[in-house]
């Protein structure tokens, strides 16, 4: 019974640590994601096809390192905060378990990718 009372406490603790994933917070997040990947689907591919040859101005380069900042800020809160209902319906809010979830999901690679600046994978894949 102690370790159940350890587990409560535990849970107690991890609770105020956590991100409920129909939050309203969770849902501004994605939207500004969505915002940040519209970002780098239209605009960066059009300034490399039609501005090659012109300076990128700094607002440009701010753009585009804000974008990764905001992927590294998201891979973080998913990684880490962001909670999941397991299969018997139940509230997951345990960092260990989080993590794992995240792993198994095959979303990390994806996550690792959109953070890596674009001029990494230019230097990559001339």
């Amino acid at each position: 019974d102690a370790d159940a009372l350890k587990a409560a406490e535990r849970a107690k603790r991890n609770a105020t640590r956590y991100i409920h994933p129909h939050s309203l917070f969770i849902q501004g997040w994605f939207g500004v994601i969505l915002g940040v990947t519209l970002y780098s689907m239209i605009v960066l591919p059009f300034r490399v096809a039609f501005l090659e040859n012109y300076e990128i101005s700094p607002a440009w380069v701010f753009f585009d390192y804000f974008g990764d900042c905001i992927f590294l800020v998201d891979f973080l809160f998913r990684a880490n905060f962001e909670a999941f209902f397991d299969e018997n319906n139940n509230l997951v809010v345990d960092h260990k378990a989080i993590w794992q979830h995240f792993v198994k999901s095959g979303k990390v690679k994806w996550h690792i990718l959109s953070i890596m600046p674009l001029e990494v994978l230019t230097l990559a894949f001339p």
